[in-house]
């Protein structure tokens, strides 16, 4: 009988599977999770944990994980910025009802109405401002979304500087006093 070596595919689904069960380490656990091949075989122990090494299951495995990472935080930032959005249409809908409220019915007998105007279309700003923001700064590279909450921190903090770090163009952060001068 001679010995067929095993397919580039079938050493794939191999990979598959063991990314699948999340990357087991004991060889003995990654046999029994793997199929059989076109023949009916499966390697042996050793040469899965061989071909771990040789084609970098490892690396490719967290190469994976931060694909499915950034896939998440996607996801999560665009439900974000769906929620708001609908926030801004609730608060758009609530100031329209009571706009119109007010058209109708004067000042004096609404001052509930009056009340949801001015608590809405703040809202409305509020909500459509953090979405596009949201979306803008999830777009951003990390160099970039470093760079602008330094910008933006200071502000946010009155007159205490934050240090983050080496700028993203390499500079030595300048401290207050270094400005005014």
């Amino acid at each position: 009988m001679t010995y067929k070596p095993y397919s580039s595919s079938y050493k794939e689904a191999c990979f598959q599977s063991w990314y699948a069960a999340g990357c087991p380490a004991k060889p003995s656990r990654v046999y029994e999770i793997i199929p059989k091949d076109e023949e009916g075989r499966k390697p042996q122990q050793q040469l899965l944990a061989d071909w771990r090494i040789e084609m970098g299951w490892d690396t490719r495995a967290s190469e994976l994980d931060v694909r499915v990472a950034q896939k998440a935080d996607g996801e999560r930032v665009e439900e974000r910025v769906a929620m708001l959005k609908e926030h801004a249409q609730i608060s758009r809908d609530v100031a329209r009802r009571a706009w119109e409220f007010l058209k109708e019915s004067g000042f004096d007998t609404a001052s509930s109405a009056v009340n949801a105007l001015f608590r809405a279309l703040p809202e409305e700003r509020l909500a459509l401002g953090i979405s596009e923001q949201l979306v803008k700064f999830a777009q951003m590279k990390d160099d970039d979304v470093l760079k602008t909450l330094q910008e933006y921190l200071p502000r946010l903090r009155g007159d205490e500087i934050l240090d983050l770090g080496e700028s993203p163009d390499g500079a030595e952060p300048k401290e207050e006093n270094e400005e005014q001068e």
